[in-house]
């Protein structure tokens, strides 16, 4: 996984299905099981039904069938990190097989996820993460993968073409939808598809280095020669990733732990299926997890006799048939063909022979819909649709789903099973089935067992509490001292610069934030071009305190939060982010606002951007706070209520639709730019009135209740009666 590079994930009818380790209903009334369950696992074809196959768990909640470490839960432990760490997990609602005996890793793991604000509602998620950690996190990673863990950021948000995406370059997850989790196997699916894209991609301690073609081998550019670097500079070098088992992996490793049935990426998970079928589990694990991705299958061709330039081709094709960007190769091969020569180089001739094999190469070819010939033209193949149907009709379904899709082949600790997903519903039920497994004997084609598979969700985290005496203290708890934003020493720098740093420490000591400009800015701030400007910081220095002025006397105090320790601004020609940003610090996680200040242009949106900054950052705060109670006053779910029923957010999109869309709904939304999601919405909603901007009805009832939720979630003991924005909408309210 490259840090410069987008995992979109294609937008699916519904994504997956779930395994064991959930827990139960996140931010969702129905009430559901904490035990995973089985709704039917004995099939009339079973020899001895009295008998349960060891290969398929008829205790969901019993171990990932890829862990080999599970232990007897009902032994009292001994060892005080294990017994803290079983305590911790049942206060998550994290089941104990989920630990794989890595107690102080969970430990570890579980306070990254859990005091990460930038995680938000995902938090759950994150944390039924642990199997697939605790199962592939070296020591010596441990440090630089639990860092990026608790820089992880996880929204929602409507996306144009993907169900959801990992951003390398910012450390983010984004997942379709509107900001509200609900209960159902696509929202599921599709979140453990993305963290698994995030666990891949920092698991191994560093980034992925990219592999390039210098004409006579592929290599890393840190290896290249004198001569290579000369060619370099004289031609185009060809730079290969391996897309398709990035995509592929997150698929078929979400199915193995959490899932069981991929639906997505078929033709690339399977043909990682085939992979682990040739080579074993641990081959697998290692490709897929490894830094050296792309150098490791270059490799496997090389080992089975493949030239350089067939290799581009292999490369070329499969990246390709992954994400269907950019122009046609003109050399083009197919999956089946590259997994029999891999095969036969692996395991001999006799391919045809072996009914696991042939059964994923039988998938493949159903999934692929590429015009290209197969080179192996002896691979023949009848309708897998009416083989997956005869199979799944010789169980009994009940009153069970129906199944949805065809039947693929999932390698579960060893041992080759049929899976699909099944039919999903718009309603959720705790006890309705999500998939169906079913051990089969590849050679007669005899049902041995099968087991319909169903899971709960995971519950929220942090647990809301009811209104009384223990959220009383917990909200009390929270607060956090600020006094040393109160009390900054003036930086010493360039004398050119020591009026601005005297004004910006006095700045920062009346309102109670950390104001960094020119040498002072801390490195954790990205932007590409620090202030050059004494004049143009000057004027940023002044807006910024007219802006500052209009809050309350103690209301930034009131940022350094849980685990937010404060506001801060940052006064630079070039940021990388023109709008909030939350950073990972030593004192907690800073809510930052870097501003343009490098000409007059910038300068005049200096206080817009400001206002949406602080907004931004008092929706993180209205949140953190609301989040605890049980039947809170505030949540997307009622957002959701002062908006069109229809949910017009459309994510970053800027296209002709969307401003189609924005004057259909304009009555609702300041900008075009608050119709990217409900968080942006409401800063964007905030910043208008404060800039005096004549709103509509519909408008002034969202600022109204918006208003109220910020006197709730903050301490306005010592505030005026009015706001300056209270003031305002008192106002426009006058008017309309």
């Amino acid at each position: 996984m490259h840090r410069f590079k987008n995992v979109s994930c294609a937008l699916m009818a519904g994504a997956l299905t779930i395994s064991a380790f959930a827990a139960a209903g996140c931010r969702k009334v129905e009430e559901t099981s904490k035990e995973s369950t089985t709704v039917s696992t004995v099939a009339t074809t079973v020899a001895d039904s009295s008998e349960t196959d060891p290969g398929i768990r008829t205790d969901s909640s019993s171990e990932d069938p890829s862990d080999s470490s599970a232990e007897d839960s009902s032994r009292e432990p001994q060892d005080p990190v294990e017994k803290q760490a079983k305590s911790l997990a049942a206060e998550l609602n994290v089941d104990e097989s989920e630990l794989h005996g890595k107690y102080e890793l969970f430990i570890k793991y579980a306070d990254c996820v859990v005091n990460n604000p930038k995680l938000g509602e995902w938090r759950a998620y994150a944390l039924h993460m642990f199997p697939v950690v605790a199962d592939h996190l070296a020591p010596e990673n441990e440090e630089y993968f639990l860092g990026k863990v608790k820089d992880l950021k996880m929204e929602s948000l409507y996306l144009s073409d993907a169900a959801g995406e990992f951003i390398a370059l910012n450390n983010g997850i984004r997942i379709f939808g509107d900001g509200i989790v609900y209960n159902t196997e696509a929202t599921y699916s599709t979140v453990f598809h993305e963290l698994t894209h995030f666990v891949d991609a920092t698991i191994h301690g560093e980034d992925e280095p990219d592999v390039y073609y210098t004409g006579k081998r592929f290599t890393y550019q840190d290896d290249y020669t004198d001569e290579e670097w000369q060619y370099a500079s004289e031609h185009v070098s060809h730079c290969y990733s391996t897309n398709f088992i990035t995509e592929g992996g997150a698929e078929l490793y979400a199915g193995k732990y959490f899932t069981k049935a991929p639906r997505s990426y078929y033709c690339e998970n399977s043909f990682l299926t085939g992979l682990e079928w040739i080579y074993g589990s641990e081959k697998l694990d290692e490709l897929f997890f490894g830094n050296d991705s792309s150098m490791q299958f270059i490799q496997l061709l090389k080992d089975a006799g493949y030239t350089d330039e067939q290799i581009c081709v292999v490369l070329d094709s499969f990246n390709y048939y992954t994400y269907s960007r950019g122009n046609r190769p003109d050399k083009l091969v197919r999956y089946e063909d590259v997994l029999i020569d891999l095969y036969t180089q692996v395991k001999g001739n006799d391919w045809k022979k072996d009914k696991v094999f042939s059964q994923i190469l039988w998938q493949i070819k159903n999934a692929f819909y590429y015009d290209v010939d197969l080179q192996h033209s002896d691979v023949t193949y009848s309708d897998l649709w009416q083989f997956s149907d005869s199979i799944t009709g010789s169980v009994d379904q009940g009153d069970n789903p129906k199944p949805l899709d065809i039947l693929t082949v999932v390698i579960l600790d060893g041992k080759p099973y049929l899976t699909c997903g099944l039919e999903r519903f718009d309603t959720y039920s705790p006890d309705r089935a999500s998939t169906l497994i079913i051990d089969l004997d590849f050679d007669t084609t005899e049902v041995l067992s099968y087991e319909y598979f169903t899971h709960p969700f995971p519950e929220t985290v942090p647990n809301p509490l009811p209104s009384g005496a223990a959220l009383d203290a917990k909200l009390e708890s929270f607060a956090r001292d600020n006094s040393a934003a109160h009390q900054q020493v003036v930086y010493v720098g360039s004398p050119e610069w020591k009026e601005v740093y005297e004004r910006a420490a006095q700045i920062g000591n009346k309102y109670g934030i950390f104001l960094y400009v020119g040498e002072n800015i801390p490195s954790y701030i990205t932007c590409s071009q620090l202030p050059s400007s004494v004049k143009n910081l000057k004027t940023a220095l002044d807006k910024v305190e007219k802006i500052l002025e209009r809050f309350p006397e103690d209301y930034f105090d009131q940022f350094a939060y849980g685990n937010y320790a404060g506001f801060e601004i940052a006064l630079v020609d070039r940021p990388l982010w023109n709008e909030l940003m939350v950073y990972t610090t030593e004192n907690g996680y800073v809510l930052n606002c870097a501003l343009e200040c490098r000409d007059e242009t910038e300068l005049k949106e200096l206080e817009s951007r400001l206002l949406d900054a602080i907004y931004s950052a008092t929706d993180l705060k209205i949140k953190y706070y609301f989040e605890n109670i049980e039947d809170p006053d505030f949540s997307e779910e009622i957002w959701k209520t002062y908006n069109p029923e229809s949910s017009p957010y459309f994510g970053y999109l800027n296209s002709n639709d969307e401003k189609d869309t924005y004057n259909a709904y304009k009555d609702y939304f300041v900008s075009m730019t608050a119709m990217r999601n409900a968080p942006k919405d409401r800063s964007q909603l905030m910043t208008a009135i404060l800039e005096g901007r004549d709103l509509s009805a519909p408008c002034i009832k969202k600022a109204e209740y918006y208003s109220r939720m910020i006197r709730e979630a903050f301490d306005d003991s010592s505030w005026s009666e009015k706001t300056s924005w209270e003031e305002e909408i008192s106002r426009q309210n006058g008017k309309t």
